[in-house]
């Protein structure tokens, strides 16, 4: 038996139940980020003129042994130790303050914290482009480290852990940027290595190379 024509075929059921489903996700998203927003705005100008301001000063992270720590985060991170306290806690500084980062010994027998528990996700250091960010890359290939590397559109990520897996990143800006984006939205692109490593023909920061 033929079918009539111009008669308009129905979506099956299932489909459009997950389009009404994603649909909600989607809206319920979208309310939730308004909500934050506002919400953070509403603080801010609770807070009044005379509110101290704050900014993020050091991290300190627990580790299991010091010198491998030290030798990691001098040697990967470019990081310069300004005190060594009864060889238990070491100081570390990018350049500028006593300390950034304060390594503390727990004994070689430490455990980590377990998946899924809350607290530090990761510790970002930030380069100030796509080509420092490549050299980093490269010393962390060097050195054997796994890294991951992810395109946020806000900018490029390279994650890795430290001997006692605490998780890190280094990571440069690129809203302003021709393929960047000023909001992330959640969204991702793959970075791969030959791209990272191509950054290493531009000019250094601050070269007078055209």
């Amino acid at each position: 038996m033929r079918r009539e024509k111009n008669v308009p075929r129905q979506r099956p059921v299932r489909k459009q139940v997950q389009t009404k489903c994603a649909a909600e996700r989607v809206s319920k998203n979208r309310l939730l980020r308004a909500r934050l927003v506002h919400s953070g705005i509403a603080a801010s100008r609770k807070r009044g003129p005379t509110m101290y301001k704050t900014t993020i000063d050091h991290v300190m992270l627990y580790v299991r042994e010091l010198e491998p720590s030290i030798n990691f985060y001098t040697n990967c991170l470019n990081l310069r130790v300004t005190e060594v306290v009864q060889g238990k806690v070491a100081f570390l500084t990018s350049g500028g303050p006593h300390h950034e980062v304060a390594l503390y010994a727990r004994g070689p027998e430490a455990s980590a914290s377990p998946e899924g528990t809350v607290g530090l996700c990761h510790l970002a250091f930030r380069v100030p482009d796509k080509r420092s960010l490549a050299e980093a890359y490269r010393k962390l290939i060097d050195s054997n480290v796994k890294v991951n590397p992810v395109d946020h559109q806000i900018g490029w990520g390279v994650y890795f852990s430290d001997p006692d897996g605490n998780r890190l990143e280094i990571y440069c800006d690129t809203r302003n940027e021709p393929d960047g984006a000023s909001l992330w939205h959640g969204n991702n692109r793959p970075l791969l290595e030959a791209r990272i490593l191509a950054q290493l023909k531009a000019p250094a920061a601050g070269s007078s190379e055209a």
